[in-house]
């Protein structure tokens, strides 16, 4: 229904890609939910080269998303859980 584009094209229109730094954090209930949010953003911004979306969510290796962030994702979308673990981890 477009609830997702409503939201992320906006954000998707405010990142300045030569900025290495995370620009927005979208938190999202569930892990499918947060995968299903950083897929369609991917696909709203296939013509904008050079972004980086991650999503952070239980169940995943927490290396790799720290990796993830360590390499400037532009826009985080995370489950609360994940998102206040990497907070206490610095």
């Amino acid at each position: 229904t477009g609830k997702t584009a409503a939201f992320g094209i906006p954000i998707l229109q405010a990142v300045e890609i030569s900025k290495k730094y995370t620009h927005a954090l979208i938190l999202s209930p569930t892990r499918e939910l947060c995968m299903q949010i950083a897929s369609d953003l991917v696909d709203y911004s296939k013509y904008k080269k050079g972004l980086n979306i991650l999503a952070v969510y239980g169940g995943s290796s927490i290396d790799t998303q720290i990796r993830g962030l360590k390499r400037g994702a532009h826009i985080v979308v995370a489950t609360p859980g994940r998102m206040l673990d990497l907070i206490r981890r610095k």
